[in-house]
């Protein structure tokens, strides 16, 4: 059986591929545009409430801004995140998606979570590393919570399916040797769920991985009675040794609300990805109506304030896309 998000951009996208046939006409092709190149482009993005779906969202408003001149349509779907992203790229249910960056290095491998009965993700290529982002756990201020040991016994959000945050979750629990039956109260939201039952007192401890600033965690500190939770010295350690492609990161001091400090945590990139059945010439143009503009397209998200293009493929852990390399060559950067 399909899954029913992917049925519903099924439809939309056929849908939309055939308005856009009976708004076109019979016209030649646009100038510059190569046989066979994609006209319309879905991007997978994620919770309304996290980072990748604004910026999805400001990549296809510079895509649809600059369509007279490419002739190349872009719409970003909220999805259920990075897991899922990548099934629906593979699938061709999207064109573009943004992950984490080690969850598409290992589905690119064989060895992640979407890589299922499908093998390798070799058709995977990457566009971009977009910016860090550092795991960051909220827990209730008044419960004093100080090591990864106090977690147990409290109520926490174990991430909705298909998301990075219920990757990271898995993979905390089995650095920890958790089970079920050490939470009296496990439960399965998304980022906007979650934040209503902790700001609600139903849940004590909830994990998201977002850049920063992000308004989410104001949200929580601010209204909800929460604080970031700080890794001691030794987790951060142990987890970046078991953990492939995570490094030690920090989340600035005075960045949020009653945070003077910086707090050590690990994290990733966000990275921009998609398939290499998608023309080189669509991706080109995705990426020069975008990156092509970077000094107004940081604007899109605070997160993006420190994106760079070199900085856009330093670390990249699979292969760039044809029409990515085209991009960057014209702007003198050679990815390592």
């Amino acid at each position: 059986m399909q899954h029913p998000r992917k049925s519903s951009l099924c439809a939309i996208r056929i849908g939309l591929a055939a308005l856009l046939v009976v708004l076109a006409g019979p016209l030649a092709p646009h100038p510059g545009q190569a046989a066979g190149i994609d006209k319309f482009v879905a991007i997978g993005t994620g919770s309304v409430s996290g980072v990748f779906y604004p910026v999805g969202k400001g990549m296809c408003k510079f895509v649809n801004n600059g369509r007279l001149q490419h002739g190349v349509r872009c719409l970003a779907y909220e999805t259920g995140g990075s897991v899922y992203n990548i099934e629906a790229v593979r699938s061709r249910e999207l064109d573009i998606g943004i992950t984490l960056s080690d969850l598409a290095a290992l589905s690119y491998q064989g060895k992640g979570h979407s890589a299922g009965d499908l093998g390798p993700a070799t058709e995977l290529r990457a566009l971009a590393n977009l910016y860090a982002m550092p795991v960051g756990i909220v827990v209730k201020k008044d419960l004093n919570i100080k090591t990864l040991d106090d977690f147990v016994g409290k109520r926490f959000n174990f991430g909705n399916r298909g998301s990075g945050n219920r990757a990271m979750a898995e993979m905390l629990f089995e650095y920890k040797k958790w089970t079920p039956n050490d939470f009296p109260k496990l439960t399965e939201l998304s980022t906007k769920e979650m934040g209503e039952a902790f700001c609600d007192n139903q849940i004590d401890i909830l994990l998201e991985i977002l850049g920063h600033p992000a308004e989410f965690y104001e949200d929580m500190i601010k209204k909800c009675n929460g604080a970031i939770f700080n890794f001691p010295p030794e987790d951060v350690a142990g987890l970046t040794k078991i953990l492939p492609f995570s490094a030690p990161q920090k989340i600035p001091g005075k960045m949020y609300t009653d945070t003077p400090n910086d707090i050590d945590t690990f994290g990733y990139q966000a990275v921009m990805f998609t398939t290499s059945k998608v023309h080189p010439t669509t991706i080109f143009n995705v990426m020069n109506a975008t990156f092509g503009n970077l000094e107004k397209f940081r604007d899109v998200h605070p997160a993006l304030k420190s994106t760079s293009l070199k900085k856009m493929t330093d670390g990249l852990t699979f292969p760039l896309h044809d029409g990515a390399k085209q991009f960057y060559s014209q702007h003198g950067i050679v990815p390592k």
